[in-house]
């Protein structure tokens, strides 16, 4: 898959603190924590002497993209704790989860598991899960959610594309309920959202993360990219809009005995009013590449959203922050994946193309690697930063 070579000409500010970030906000010996928890910021009177990371679907595969970036030496190695949020309707199977942590020892993750009752009808409305939501601000230091399936479309007040698949809706309807309780959104202007009060409160969305932080402001969703904004109805017709208009591999669908990644790497156009120009020193020049699974995107912003990179052509939103919660962060694309820094994994994209690692492609299309690391470099720092500001 060819990639014109990009260059930066600055050197990110991320990039310039993270050297200090490491050294010294995350020295001191690894936390001996209680036995696991279901319920642990129920539990808690005060917030934990750790930096506390709330993360919502907390699968074993969540975990282990955790671990990759704590390797990577991306998430710290020592004085944090990640709570893992779950609803209980959620399919996913976090028994397994918990097997997980237990098996390897994992004395920095813990579970709070929530129960309120949740529909389309309440998740804008004062509901059962409110209390939750408050601990959660008050007891952690940021929040993360990641990515995975189709947001129903009925949240948003829209039909359903045949093109959208719904797998979870109760872990749709919690992370939406939660991102509005902080947040706010149009769709009930008499909320007060909860970082009014916690204004330093970082919160990161990835993929369906994002989606998640534009619906529920208010906002809507592209709901098939290829069909909609670009009104292509084959994997042939896709080919030829050209390896920047993918967003995922089409490849792919066309030769699924070949045993490629469905994953694309692709450029992003950074806005030089926005986030990563302002906050972290890129330039639009950049171009960063990133890599992308999605086939929906943010359409209609909601209230407070705006835009900070799209698509090389400007039609599809690749981050967006909030103009009111200044550490408020949604990206398209994956800077999670541990496939990002493993140099060891090696992957074709094309029938005839030849083995290669994704790393590889980053370290080779500057700043793309620099890039992807930057995120989690400014999130951990604004988590430690609201740590120590309340200790």
């Amino acid at each position: 898959m060819a990639h014109s070579k990009k260059s930066s000409t600055r050197t990110p500010k991320a990039m310039c603190l993270a050297a200090t970030f490491f050294a010294c906000a995350w020295l001191g010996a690894t936390p001996v924590y209680a036995q696991l928890s279901e319920r642990y910021f129920a539990e808690q009177q005060n917030p934990p002497m750790q930096v506390c990371v709330a993360v919502f679907y907390p699968t074993t595969g969540t975990l282990e993209e955790l671990i990759a970036l704590r390797r990577e030496g991306l998430m710290p190695a020592t004085d944090l704790l990640v709570v893992g949020v779950y609803h209980e309707k959620e399919i996913g199977d976090y028994q397994a989860a918990r097997r997980y942590v237990e098996e390897r020892q994992l004395d920095w993750v813990q579970f709070h598991r929530i129960s309120g009752d949740l529909s389309p009808a309440n998740i804008y409305q004062d509901n059962s899960c409110r209390n939750d939501f408050a601990q959660i601000v008050r007891l952690s230091d940021g929040a993360i959610l990641f990515g995975g399936p189709d947001i129903p479309p009925q949240c948003y007040g829209h039909k359903t594309h045949l093109a959208t698949a719904i797998k979870d809706v109760y872990r749709h309807y919690l992370d939406l309920t939660f991102v509005f309780y902080l947040l706010g959104g149009s769709q009930n202007n008499a909320h007060r959202p909860l970082l009014a009060e916690a204004p330093d409160y970082p919160l990161l969305g990835i993929c369906l993360g994002a989606q998640t932080i534009n619906v529920a402001t208010g906002g809507t969703l592209v709901q098939d990219i290829w069909q909609v904004t670009y009104g292509k109805q084959t994997y042939e017709d896709v080919l030829r809009l050209g390896p920047e208009r993918w967003h995922t591999n089409p490849y792919r669908g066309l030769y699924p005995d070949a045993r490629l990644l469905g994953y694309h790497l692709h450029h992003i156009r950074l806005k030089q009013e926005g986030f990563f120009c302002q906050s972290l020193g890129f330039s639009p020049s950049d171009a960063p590449l990133v890599v992308s699974s999605h086939h929906q995107a943010v359409d209609k912003p909601g209230r407070g959203i705006v835009v900070a990179a799209t698509s090389m052509d400007g039609r599809v939103v690749e981050a967006i922050t909030h103009r009111t919660f200044k550490n408020v962060l949604g990206v398209q694309f994956h800077p999670d994946f541990p496939i990002l820094w493993d140099a060891e994994l090696r992957f074709r994209f094309t029938p005839e193309g030849e083995e290669t690692s994704i790393r590889a492609l980053l370290e080779a299309d500057a700043p793309g690697l620099a890039f992807n690391r930057a995120v989690w470099i400014w999130f951990f720092g604004k988590a430690a930063e609201r740590h120590r500001s309340r200790s």
